[in-house]
């Protein structure tokens, strides 16, 4: 198997939640279009290349994928398993602890969430990066960026 090279990115900052919204369906603001335009340059694209793009199926990731990629056309794959474990136990747990806490780092979900919620959180990373190897081995890439969520990325 070729050597494969995996570049992790966060999405670019959102706009707020608003009221009776949804969080899946964010754009970037702004200022996160401003972010993910420098996060393309400092990867030193567009000389760079990717053969795959697997991305949260958020509106805030596919925004900071695009703005990297610019007018490269990887095979693209929105990965629903990099923002949730559709329908399990696990994704409710994770889904009221994001709810209770709030938007904070992997240290405070850590340290702040109880037993049965970090368990959770951390089979979410597993799935997460097994999705992800799986996409990788299946499509045979070498250059491979993922975008996705500023908790679940040192998970996995």
């Amino acid at each position: 198997m070729a050597q494969c090279t995996v570049t992790f990115v966060r999405h670019g900052n959102a706009v707020p939640l608003a009221e009776g919204g949804l969080d899946y369906q964010r754009p970037l603001s702004e200022k996160g279009q401003g972010q993910a335009h420098a996060c393309r340059a400092k990867l030193g694209l567009p000389t760079k290349e990717f053969d795959l793009a697997l991305v949260s199926p958020t509106i805030r990731a596919a925004g900071t994928a695009s703005h990297i990629l610019g007018e490269s056309k990887p095979q693209f794959v929105t990965l629903l398993a990099l923002f949730t474990t559709p329908g399990g136990k696990d994704d409710k747990i994770v889904d009221a602890m994001f709810r209770r806490l709030q938007y904070k780092t992997l240290f405070t979900y850590l340290t702040e969430a109880s037993r049965q919620e970090r368990e959770c959180l951390v089979n979410f990373g597993r799935r997460a990066w097994s999705a992800v190897r799986a996409e990788i081995k299946e499509s045979g890439a070498t250059s491979v960026l993922v975008v996705g969520h500023a908790v679940l990325l040192p998970l996995i």
